[in-house]
């Protein structure tokens, strides 16, 4: 065959590639539409729920969340309405059905798994779309008078409020109405979890429960307060130091927990708790209550609040985030109330030396097992008669060497594991029909973390097993300076998180990209994603829902770059904030700055050296210093040469003669694509970040 006519057949072998690929998307203005395989049928279940509106007077449309009644990250199974009644398992949706409509919103990174497995009788609605609308702006949009019905339990006070106060304003009204999807899901419903609960070695915890309600008080006794009403799960197993399995990633268990100046109430099934998982003292029945612990049922809790109220306890103090219901207890009994941060997330945020230790430990056995994962990817990728790899088995492959490391117990958040053009998906996770073979021939991203006895980890790499292209090194280095600009970042008191994403993201912004996710959220020593603090663009919270940085708190910086259709670039470390010791800065402040606590190195191959500045390199080198004797020394005590030799290939350092040159030179800064410019700019706009984010 000539050259003419093999190209010819390329061309229309690639033709019949990308009909392929474009017949598996959703395309609902086809007739018919064009649908996944993956979609899930879900309307005999829509219009069930349709169907329940006729029962109300002037009842528009139910409002569908994927939240429990403690507004939990992650949702247990037999909580996913929203999953029930739409198909979308992301644990960040909402839905609306009326009579007529369906329409789904969710962010960003779940469209692409919203699109896999919605079908066209939903409208899906992502904050990117040209024709995006708020739900409670499109329930205006489309009804001029009548009701809207939620359940108060599954949708927060500050979500409720936030839909109230557009609606009044319309004619509309936001209904309380017992939950209508659990009056249509009964065929195969998960039951509720019902696991054991243990209680955490004394080792592993920062303080004692006992101690723990101490400080509690000391926050009420300041801020008035008689009453606090605990429902965030995280909460209540860090006070009492008690783990659980109830939720998907998080080791939480079904619960409230009620602090006064004089008692402690957990609202929890007694059977779950016993002597050989818990050292809680049992109040007993007309004793002190002073130094011991009530237990009331879980389905106890709603009377009990209600009594309590009635009884005027003084000053209520309950979160946002609580669940709706919470505040109509309080609402209907006329109790007074405060909603602002629970005091246990005003004490958790700052780490003890303890707890610290903790968190350095996990780390470190987690980044152990993440070098020798990425060595098995190497030796596996160099050696073509082995196994295939693929994207679900390179997990399976680094939970095995978790394992080996430390007393794992499971995953701390969802697996992101991505090869090729699936790394251009944020937060990707293999479906069936969709999980690629690791080879040579592109990027491999994983996003993963574990919970061991001991803490939990989170930790993200982009590697490259063959050669890689100019633009995906090009988007490494964007991302690598973006994470180097916040880890060294400088800054003082009262400095926000919103205040230094800028510093990472404008790296990205520098590449022509940007990312959807939070650049970095905050990290505790068993939930990952700890609450309130994070680093990213600024979400209108007002400054009393969130915390300004200050010393041992702990957080992510995991800035990225999307290429839609083609790859993406994620780098991950873990650090805590420290007081900084520059001598030149004014006196009458505390200024802060990051220690890097996660140590895995990262991909030579994907850096273009020259597009770093002397300080970057200096930065690199002394990470990659602590890389090598921190987990150097530990590979040699556990005799694991052949990995203390691979690590001090992958920790070589960079010459700083590959640095770019000053700025005073400009037409070599230029070259350089004016890195250096770009980092005292931004040193100057990260306090106008809020502005310029909303913008």
């Amino acid at each position: 065959m000539n050259m003419t006519g093999s190209l010819i057949l390329t061309a229309l072998w690639l033709l019949n590639c990308v009909l392929i690929i474009q017949s598996q998307q959703r395309d609902c203005s086809s007739n018919p539409p064009i649908l996944p395989s993956t979609v899930v049928d879900t309307k005999s279940r829509r219009i069930a729920l349709q169907g329940k509106l006729y029962q109300f007077n002037e009842m528009n449309a139910y409002i569908v969340t994927q939240k429990d009644a403690h507004q939990s990250e992650y949702t247990a199974d037999i909580d996913m309405r929203l999953q029930y009644i739409s198909g979308f398992d992301g644990y960040n949706g909402i839905g609306i059905v009326s009579k007529d409509n369906a329409v789904l919103w969710t962010t960003e990174d779940y469209k692409e798994r919203a699109e896999e497995l919605v079908d066209c009788h939903w409208t899906i609605m992502t904050p990117d779309m040209t024709d995006y609308v708020t739900p409670e702006d499109w329930l205006v949009q489309e009804f001029n008078y009548g009701r809207v019905g939620v359940d108060p339990r599954f949708i927060s006070y500050a979500e409720f409020q936030k839909f109230a106060d557009k609606l009044v304003d319309n004619n509309l009204s936001m209904d309380d109405i017992e939950n209508l999807v659990d009056e249509i899901w009964h065929q195969d419903r998960p039951q509720r979890a019902n696991g054991e609960i243990r209680k955490v070695p004394d080792e592993f915890t920062g303080k004692s429960w006992q101690g723990k309600v101490t400080d509690v008080r000391a926050l009420m006794d300041a801020n008035n307060v008689g009453v606090v009403v605990l429902s965030d799960l995280t909460d209540i197993a860090w006070l009492f130091n008690l783990r659980g399995s109830d939720t998907p990633y998080n080791p939480v268990f079904f619960s409230y927990a009620i602090i006064t100046t004089d008692s402690v109430s957990l609202y929890i099934d007694s059977d779950r708790i016993t002597p050989l998982s818990s050292d809680l003292p049992r109040c007993s029945s007309g004793g002190s209550t002073s130094s011991c612990v009530k237990m009331v049922s879980y389905e106890g809790f709603s009377s009990e609040f209600a009594q309590l109220v009635a009884a005027d306890y003084g000053l209520i103090w309950f979160e946002e985030t609580s669940s709706y219901s919470v505040f109509d207890t309080v609402s209907r009994n006329n109790g007074d109330y405060v909603t602002k941060l629970s005091p246990v997330k005003l004490l958790r945020v700052q780490k003890n030396t303890k707890e610290q230790n903790i968190i350095k430990s996990a780390l470190l056995q987690d980044s152990l097992a993440g070098c020798e994962f990425l060595k098995w990817l190497e030796d596996m990728a160099g050696n073509s008669s082995q196994t295939t790899i693929t994207e679900s088995s390179a997990m399976e492959k680094l939970t095995q060497l978790r394992r080996k490391y430390g007393q794992y117990i499971g995953e701390s958040l969802p697996t992101v594991t991505a090869f090729g053009s699936n790394t251009a998906i944020p937060d990707y996770t293999p479906v069936p029909g969709n999980n690629k073979q690791i080879d040579t021939t592109g990027l491999y991203l994983f996003d993963s973390g574990a919970h061991y006895i001991n803490g939990a980890t989170d930790m993200s790499r982009t590697i490259h097993l063959g050669t890689p292209t100019e633009d995906q090194r090009e988007a490494y280095t964007c991302v690598l300076l973006g994470l180097i600009e916040l880890s060294t970042a400088v800054f003082p008191e009262n400095t926000y998180g919103e205040d230094l994403d800028i510093l990472a993201r404008g790296q990205i912004w520098k590449g022509g990209a940007d990312y959807p996710q939070p650049t970095g959220h905050g990290f505790g020593t068993f939930i990952v994603h700890e609450g309130p603090t994070k680093i990213a663009p600024s979400d209108n919270r007002v400054k009393e829902d969130n915390i300004p940085i200050q010393s041992d708190m702990y957080f992510s910086n995991e800035p990225a770059y999307y290429k839609e259709g083609e790859f993406g670039v994620k780098l991950e470390v873990i650090m805590r904030a420290v007081e900084a010791n520059v001598q030149s800065l004014p006196r009458g402040k505390q200024y802060f700055t990051f220690e890097v606590e996660s140590l895995m190195p990262f991909d030579h191959k994907l850096i273009i050296e020259n597009q770093m500045n002397a300080k970057q390199i200096e930065w690199f080198n002394s990470y990659n210093g602590r890389v090598m004797e921190d987990l150097g020394t530990e590979f040699l005590r556990l005799e694991e040469n052949d990995l203390h030799e691979w690590l001090k290939v992958k920790t070589k350092p960079i010459s700083i003669e590959a640095a770019c040159p000053a700025i005073t030179n400009p037409v070599s800064s230029a070259a350089c694509h004016e890195a250096n410019i770009l980092s005292l700019t931004l040193t100057v706009l990260f306090y106008l970040s809020t502005r310029i984010c909303i913008l």
